[in-house]
């Protein structure tokens, strides 16, 4: 009979898919406009992040959006394909 926790092992270092893609957007609206934005107003559909915090911070990230998403292709690859 297999135990419970031997299975589970295998899931232990599974971690969220998204939250490094979340954690890249961060860094560089961070090292960018020097904005800090808590993980949890980011969601990730794919290649396309979605930010929800106030409009005013919003407007600030669309206005320098070109150079966020040029940090994040030379820092983390090129994993975010568009901010909204």
């Amino acid at each position: 009979m297999f135990s419970l926790d031997t299975f589970l092992n295998r899931f232990k270092h599974i971690d969220q898919p998204e939250r490094p893609k979340k954690e890249a957007v961060q860094k560089a609206i961070q090292e960018v406009l020097s904005i800090d934005i808590p993980l949890d107003s980011l969601s990730i559909n794919k290649s396309l992040v979605r930010v929800h915090i106030d409009s005013i911070t919003k407007t600030e990230i669309f206005l320098h959006k070109k150079n966020i998403l040029l940090h994040i292709e030379t820092h983390a690859g090129g994993i975010i394909k568009d901010i909204r």
